[in-house]
């Protein structure tokens, strides 16, 4: 069924990012080497403001734009199949972000982060990554990931620090672009 063909599909593109040079580690990261990565990624991002981030470099090497689809469509596949295998996606593509430059995907990446880091009770951190994600879709135009990023931020943090009926409209707005 569907299941399986989501499994293949999850296969393929590690194999696909394999031929791209990035390699997902084994074992897979446990709560603890999650939070430790991100750890590191969240003092660089805390020691730069908002602004110099999204001015920084944009990713122009082929082989990391394409890995970064591919990462993007694993954050689909394994929030759906594969969820042991979600944050370890997350943080690759995050690193490959800090590492070599924003992209269109950097804004889904960031807004999956933000929504991970919710179940890490990092809230500080996921609206910031939040806010970041929002910047980067705008910089890059990325309507064609607008309803991910609505709707992971406004069914994510904004829930937390927002009252629910200030999330409604841009809830639904997410929705409704990704219908």
């Amino acid at each position: 069924g569907v299941e399986n063909k989501l499994e293949e599909a999850i296969q393929i593109s590690l194999s696909a990012l394999s031929q791209l040079n990035v390699h997902c580690p084994s074992p897979l990261l446990d709560e603890t080497a999650f939070m430790t990565a991100w750890s590191e990624m969240k003092g660089k991002l805390e020691n730069m403001p908002d602004s110099e981030f999204l001015n920084s470099k944009e990713m122009i090497n082929s082989d990391n734009l394409a890995a970064m689809k591919f990462l993007h469509l694993l954050l689909l596949y394994t929030v759906l199949s594969k969820q042991s295998l979600f944050p370890t996606i997350v943080i690759q593509s995050m690193q490959l972000t800090l590492r070599h430059g924003v992209c269109k995907e950097s804004c889904v990446t960031f807004a999956y982060c933000s929504y991970l880091l919710i179940a890490f009770q990092d809230f500080k951190g996921s609206e910031h990554v939040a806010r970041l994600s929002v910047g980067i879709l705008e910089k890059f135009k990325a309507q064609e990931y607008q309803s991910q990023v609505y709707l992971c931020i406004h069914l994510g943090i904004s829930c937390y620090i927002n009252n629910l009926k200030l999330n409604l409209e841009p809830t639904m707005l997410g929705y409704q672009m990704g219908m």
